[in-house]
């Protein structure tokens, strides 16, 4: 929601908007514009970095997507438009910046130590990940492992009863009853080993064919099986002709002949039986007596069984196992069919290891899955490191706006002083180098209100400080804020000034003045002439004008002016007039400066009827 401001730029104006407005708005647009470049600039390359380098995996995923953008660019929307407001609202300030430096130094610093915290949190999650599916496949092949090793452990075991029934060769190749009598025994002994070794589909003896025919021994089988219930019972059936096969034909008759030229008991990897026209597993052991040979002995697992084991196996809750052969060629695997040719999947997690038997076993588990972990924690590291960011930047402003806010009241008081008016408030010292700034300036403002603003002879306000009252009170003035003029004029100034000197006429001014400015106050009179006074009387001293006028008329009427050895009785006319409604101040002062000349007459009859 913070982020639609930033979009503003590129959304068409109001059909309504006015000329002005449109000029507004354009003013705005050129300021935010490049702030809303830089912004979404700034999180699409972010997005790109993330997506490429593979830190964030599996970010073109939409579930992923929402989850990094709801935690993450959410966040870094209201770190960035905090900070992009801030500096649109001290753009024209020294706290601009301080912003910049405050911020970059933050997020730089932020930034820095998250990309440490996301690598070592990357390499311990990889790690740990490669560690978890060595474990699982360790697991796995050792409970594939039991199940071969079941096999091979019957097989041995039918292979030293079929030895230890033996009474040498020469009989066996030369008795054909006492043959007959010695393959029924065994056909006896290895029918109950076989029905209790799982997933036995087949078990064999087969003679030498150079003294017993292609058709030598016994072959027993029993029905495919899903191995979900009770196996079937094995059946006779009819042993494989090994006449009418090559030897080197290991497709069909290597189960025999693979372990007789090894001399050792051998797993043959998995083929298609041609009897039961299924995948299966032989684990065939050569017998020999006096070192001659006598045939092979040996038991077929039926592959649906290896199978429904790799299906039975839990790697976590997302993965899988599967098979394939030593030429590549898969033997199951739920995305491919059997035997087609195994290809990598980049979207998976793969390792395999080698069983006993020519088979290799491999663990898939799908990166999304194995990464969510990972995913979460960056992200919420991501959302950490930006809030920590933005707390500190906040906390960091708000410390360096409370020291430059002296600054910015200084530029204020400057811009006012700068425009005529020294009535200006000063933030208070302190004992650094702003403070000493403040000091200075409260000074100058000091100095300058006696240069600019009050009469020298009087030290009450000037015509400049009157011109801007006039200004100030014309502004003001209503019912609720009312005002009174009083005009003041000496007499007898010319008088003094050829008599005596002007050194006399100007202690004359001074004498009033003092008596004017104690009466009304020294802000409220102005001297606006040689001999001529104005008070502009306000609040309280409006309230007591008349009071305020008659302990004037005491305190001149008390006075006398003295020069050299001369007294005289000093004489001041005034008059007041009073603000009214649908009236402007020169018709205020008019009506005073009238009120102050008849005033001024009667002062004159009074002297001439005192000098008569």
């Amino acid at each position: 929601v913070l982020a639609v401001y930033m979009l503003r730029p590129l959304m068409p104006p109001p059909k309504t908007t006015t000329k002005h407005e449109k000029i507004i708005r354009r003013e705005e647009d050129d300021t935010s514009r490049p702030i809303a470049a830089v912004f979404y600039g700034f999180l699409l390359i972010l997005f790109l970095i993330l997506e490429t380098s593979g830190t964030i995996y599996g970010l073109d995923d939409m579930s992923v997507y929402q989850q990094f953008n709801a935690e993450c660019i959410t966040m870094m929307d209201v770190a960035l438009v905090a900070l992009f407001y801030m500096l649109l609202r001290y753009r024209h300030s020294v706290m601009t910046g301080v912003v910049v430096l405050e911020v970059v130094t933050v997020f730089v610093s932020a930034f820095a130590l998250g990309a440490v915290c996301f690598v070592i949190t990357d390499r311990l999650t990889v790690d740990n990940v490669e560690d978890s599916l060595a474990e699982m496949s360790i697991i796995c092949r050792e409970r594939l492992k039991r199940t071969f090793d079941g096999i091979q452990v019957s097989v041995n075991d039918i292979g030293d009863l079929a030895a230890a029934e033996m009474e040498g060769h020469d009989r066996l190749v030369n008795d054909a009853e006492w043959r007959k009598n010695y393959l029924a025994k065994c056909e006896h002994l290895f029918h109950s080993i076989a029905a209790n070794t799982d997933g036995s589909i087949a078990f064999y003896m087969r003679l030498d064919p150079s003294f017993a025919g292609g058709l030598g021994g016994f072959s027993w089988g029993r029905e495919k099986n899903r191995w979900e219930g009770e196996a079937p019972s094995f059946y006779r059936r009819r042993p494989i002709d090994l006449d009418k096969y090559d030897p080197a034909d290991y497709k069909n008759v290597g189960w025999y002949y693979i372990p007789v030229m090894r001399h050792s008991a051998s797993w043959i990897e998995p083929y298609i039986d041609p009897t039961i026209k299924t995948y299966v597993i032989s684990y065939v052991s050569p017998l020999f007596s006096e070192d001659k040979l006598v045939g092979v002995v040996g038991m077929d697992i039926d592959f649906e069984y290896i199978i429904h084991e790799v299906r039975r196996l839990s790697v976590y809750d997302y993965g899988f196992a599967y098979l394939i052969g030593r030429d590549g060629r898969v033997l199951y695997h739920r995305n491919f069919e059997q035997g087609a040719e195994f290809v990598p999947n980049p979207r998976y997690r793969e390792m395999e290891t080698y069983l006993t038997n020519g088979i290799w076993l491999g663990i898939a588990m799908p990166l999304k899955d194995v990464y969510a972990e990972r995913n979460n924690l960056l992200m919420h590291l991501v959302c950490v490191m930006l809030t920590v960011a933005l707390l500190v930047s906040c906390l960091s402003i708000s410390l360096a706006s409370r020291g430059i806010r002296p600054l910015v009241s200084l530029t204020e008081a400057a811009q006012k002083i700068a425009a005529g008016n020294l009535n200006v408030k000063l933030p208070a010292e302190s004992k650094n180098e702003l403070g000493i700034l403040i000091k200075s300036m409260r000074e100058m403002v000091a100095k300058l209100e006696i240069y600019v603003y009050r009469d020298k002879l009087t030290n009450l306000g000037n015509t400049t400080a009157y011109a801007r009252k006039c200004a100030e009170i014309a502004e003001v003035a209503n019912a609720e804020h009312p005002y009174a003029v009083v005009v003041f004029d000496v007499n007898f100034l010319k008088k003094i000034n050829d008599t005596y000197g002007h050194e006399a006429g100007n202690e004359l001014i001074r004498c009033a003045a003092g008596i004017i400015g104690k009466t009304f106050g020294d802000k409220s009179v102005f001297r606006i002439g040689g001999d001529e006074f104005a008070a502009i009387l306000e609040d309280e001293n409006y309230q007591d004008r008349n009071e305020l006028l008659r302990e004037f008329d005491a305190a001149v009427a008390a006075k006398h002016f003295i020069v050299g050895d001369n007294e005289f009785r000093l004489a001041v006319a005034r008059g007041l007039a009073e603000w009214r409604e649908d009236t402007d101040y020169a018709a205020v002062f008019q009506d005073a400066d009238d009120a102050m000349y008849v005033h001024k007459a009667e002062l004159k009859r009074s002297y001439q009827d005192e000098e008569r």
